[in-house]
């Protein structure tokens, strides 16, 4: 068994496993931080970044200009945003087996994979994964797409050595632009919809099974199985008490392999505390005839206790 991992950073996770002769790609985000370097796409026409003065180096070539705007002492690329996509040096994507998507999140990047690399295999996910993937797949598209740009700048990668920073430091030829609403029909024309434990085999050697992660509608880790081995994909997961199916631990307990991915910054967060704080201060704001009203639903869900005429809450004072 052999796994490579596609992405820098844990939270936008890609990553690939050879497993019992199969060959099987572990989610496949679009990294969007590249998007920082370009100036903002305006929906209505803005004077002030028309006016924007142009950047250009002094030992750059003429076919530079008009391509770099400096904005607040920080220069930006006057061109449509652009992406970076899982890069394909380590494993050639036309030998893949099968892509297993998690949620929604995971899904963006798919489009790069499927349509220009030869790929032939088959994308398993939950129909609530695929049809949310859809919608935000085809929204970033109509986003870039009803804010065009009057060019597409490249010259200024061919001389990062002259530029200030941040831009001298990144590596921008394996951005891309982004796919058409083509490119994604296309792309979801390889899924096939799985249920949640349901077991699907891949090459007639493993067995993919979706197990409900919690995290949002569709979710899932994945469970692969051989004869002899159990490697678990443990994913975007969450055990809080929200509108998703609850997570599932049964099916993922001692595994062979795990593989840890969409790590959060910060653990020790605890959404339901934030939602309650969240609540009571919202229900401080309220006029004192709404009040009531307010307190009723703390107490329900939030453990707000009566306190003689007011409401109080464990966390705060009377409201």
């Amino acid at each position: 068994m052999k796994f490579y991992s596609l992405s820098s950073e844990a939270n936008r996770p890609c990553s690939i496993v050879t497993f019992q002769d199969t060959t099987i790609m572990l989610d496949c985000c679009l990294d969007q931080s590249p998007a920082q370097h370009f100036l903002p796409l305006h929906l209505v026409p803005s004077q002030r970044a028309s006016n924007l003065a142009y950047w250009t180096p002094r030992e750059a070539d003429a076919h530079l200009e008009g391509e770099l705007r400096e904005c607040s002492n920080r220069v930006f690329v006057d061109s449509p945003p652009e992406f970076k996509a899982p890069a394909g040096q380590l494993v050639d994507f036309s030998e893949l087996d099968a892509i297993l998507v998690s949620n929604y999140l995971s899904i963006l990047a798919l489009p790069y994979i499927t349509n220009e690399t030869g790929f032939r295999g088959t994308v398993l996910m939950t129909e609530p994964t695929m049809q949310l993937g859809r919608l935000v797949m085809k929204e970033l598209v109509e986003d870039i797409e009803r804010c065009p740009k009057a060019r597409c700048s490249d010259g200024w990668k061919q001389c990062l050595r002259l530029l200030p920073a941040p831009l001298c430091h990144v590596r921008p030829h394996a951005w891309r632009r982004i796919y058409t609403a083509a490119g994604i029909a296309e792309a979801l024309s390889y899924v096939t919809i799985v249920a949640y434990n349901e077991a699907v085999s891949i090459c007639g050697a493993v067995q993919a099974t979706a197990v409900c992660s919690g995290f949002s509608v569709g979710s899932c880790n994945w469970l692969l199985q051989s004869h002899q081995h159990k490697v678990v994909y443990l994913s975007a997961s969450s055990s809080l008490t929200t509108h998703p199916r609850p997570l599932s631990f049964s099916s993922l307990r001692r595994p062979d392999v795990l593989i840890v991915s969409s790590l959060i910054h910060r653990p020790a967060s605890n959404l339901d505390l934030m939602m309650g704080d969240l609540a009571v201060r919202l229900c401080r704001t309220r006029p004192p005839q709404q009040r009531l009203r307010a307190g009723a639903m703390l107490h329900q869900q939030y453990g707000v206790q009566s306190n003689g005429g007011g409401r109080q809450c464990r966390k705060c004072d009377e409201i």
